[in-house]
């Protein structure tokens, strides 16, 4: 194939290009690691929506609102206070969430702060309340159940800590993940 300025060089046949083709190592782990984000942000608000499906009946007194029967049912137990605590966890999500857009990095580390104090702090201390209970339900033969449940609170609130520490833990490693690597694309823009 020829070229306005005459024939090709020799040994260039068009397939030369690769070397120029190739993404920056820090836009990929961004991509990634922006999807894990996402996904740990997901499972965040899944975290949420059980507890506050468990603050129901709390929520309804604290409202004036009458309760449902089947709400009175359940006899769900009145907040602890690391629930309590947990709940503004999801303000870190939030940020986290606004930061993605435009990779504000500003932002990303309000929603590490947030997911490191409201978040897995509160979920750390649950462990701690919640230790006792697990301790007697393992080693010992009959444990309480709630009336109306066909399982114990205590063991449902365990299994629910246990997700919420991975969720928190793997939001955090992700979202360190992030912030390297938009501080790398940041560095080298500033060279």
């Amino acid at each position: 194939m020829a070229s306005r300025k005459g024939q090709r060089a020799a040994g260039t046949d068009g397939n030369d290009f690769m070397h120029r083709e190739k993404v920056a190592n820090h836009y990929s782990l961004s991509v990634l690691n922006k999807g894990r984000v996402k996904w740990t942000i997901l499972f965040h608000w899944m975290l949420f929506i059980l507890m506050a499906a468990r603050f129901s009946t709390s929520i309804c007194h604290f409202l004036n609102v009458s309760i449902p029967t089947f709400l009175l049912q359940l006899q769900l137990p009145s907040p602890q206070l690391w629930e309590l605590a947990w709940l503004p966890s999801i303000m870190g999500s939030l940020f986290t969430q606004l930061s993605l857009k435009k990779n504000n990095s500003l932002l990303l580390w309000q929603g590490l702060i947030g997911t490191l104090v409201l978040g897995l702090l509160p979920v750390l201390l649950g462990c701690v309340n919640v230790y006792p209970v697990v301790k007697s339900y393992l080693f010992e033969q009959h444990t309480p159940v709630q009336p109306g449940l066909a399982f114990n609170i205590e063991i449902a609130t365990c299994v629910w800590l246990m997700i919420a520490i991975q969720v928190h833990l793997y939001h955090v490693y992700f979202t360190i993940q992030l912030l390297s690597a938009w501080t790398v694309g940041s560095n080298k823009k500033l060279k």
